[in-house]
Order: structure tokens, then C-alpha cells, then sequence
């Protein structure tokens, strides 16, 4: 799936995903928004909007705080 695809496949579920220049992170969500670090290659954007689109379908808690589910959702996005 391309970069593309993926900026389709967010659309569908009402995400806006735009492209920032982030320090610490290459993905952040919240809410309905995604930030992609803007300076990452095009194979770290795929992954990160993947993980990204994933918390969106399945997290209902802050990874901050809850770093179980953390780590139980993030290897999905290497599959």
C-alpha cells in the first residue's frame, strides 16, 4: 500500500492527517488529526500513518500513561 493509499484509507474514517515539523515524535493523534513528522522518508511515513490509523481504530487511552496496550497494539504495525 502506498503513502497514498493510506492518506485515502485515513479519509475514509474522517481523519486530516498533515504533514508538521515535530521534534520528539514521527506520529502523533489526537482526536481526529494526525501530525506526520515532515522531514521522514516516505517508507517512515507509511509505517508511522499506519500506527497512527491503528491507535485511531483501537485506543481508547493515552500510551503515555497506559504503556501496556501501548505495547500490545505497536508490533501490528510491522506486520
Amino acid at each position: 500500500m502506498t503513502y497514498e493509499e493510506l492518506l485515502m484509507e485515513a479519509e475514509t474514517h474522517e481523519l486530516i492527517v498533515k504533514q508538521k515539523l515535530l521534534k520528539a515524535y514521527k506520529g502523533r493523534i489526537k482526536g481526529n488529526r494526525i501530525a506526520i513528522k515532515k522531514d521522514l522518508a516516505t517508507t517512515d511515513k507509511k509505517c508511522t500513518l499506519v500506527e497512527e490509523i491503528r491507535h485511531y481504530k483501537t485506543s481508547v487511552v493515552d500510551i503515555r500513561v497506559n504503556t501496556k496496550n501501548y505495547l500490545i497494539l505497536e508490533p501490528w504495525t510491522y506486520r
